[in-house]
């Protein structure tokens, strides 16, 4: 179960302690905009065998790596009479190829949830939809990241809201940390693309 990905491992050019310091900011932001997201990392953690600390280098990939490969994942969305179809190509690290698992997981006081997901990280992360009809898909985009709300406690927050409007509201506050591009649709036809980013990206 253990996952190395070679952009984490080489990062901030071998210095641990800006790392590990890296690593705590992004965990007491996840704490205190979503602790559900915590709690459920570091049950893994203990089902895999290891601490809370050695998973988060994994947890918080995408926030720690030097920059995005040049591809990424996209997203086809169409209005028919009979509702919205989505279509989702995911583009990730070569790390996790094979390695992919669909979770159907039913979570006391949410809506039951099926999404595709990367080992190591939060449910829901490479598109999820759940029983109140809310699917939600992702792309990330290319900006730096920055200090803020980790890309996966978004996206697990949201994928467990019972509309679109609930689920918008999770992905664009708190800040977030890194810039990315969400679909959400609901059962109610609602359909919302919307791309966030931190304030900082928005400097020219």
């Amino acid at each position: 179960s253990h996952v190395t990905l070679p952009q984490v491992a080489g990062m901030f050019n071998g210095d641990r302690a800006r790392f590990a310091a890296t690593v705590e900011a992004y965990r007491r932001s996840a704490e205190e905009t979503f602790a559900p997201s915590i709690e459920y990392a570091r049950g893994m953690a203990k089902g895999w065998g290891h601490t809370l600390e050695d998973l988060l280098g994994v947890f918080f990939g995408e926030e720690l790596s030097a920059g995005p490969p040049a591809e990424r994942c996209s997203t086809l969305c169409v209005w028919t009479p009979e509702g919205w179809i989505v279509g989702h190509m995911e583009d990730y690290w070569l790390a996790f190829y094979g390695r992919m698992h669909i979770y159907d997981l039913d979570i006391d006081g949410y809506p039951r949830t099926v999404s595709l997901n990367y080992p190591g990280y939060l449910p829901h992360l490479a598109g999820s939809l759940n029983e109140a009809g809310v699917a939600i898909t992702n792309n990330a985009l290319w900006c730096p990241a920055r200090p803020g709300k980790a890309k996966q406690v978004n996206h697990f927050e949201a994928s467990l809201q019972s509309n679109a409007l609930e689920a918008m509201q999770r992905v664009i506050r708190p800040q977030s940390a890194l810039t990315d591009h969400y679909l959400i649709v609901d059962a109610e036809d609602r359909g919302v693309s919307i791309e966030v980013t931190a304030e900082e990206n928005l400097v020219r």
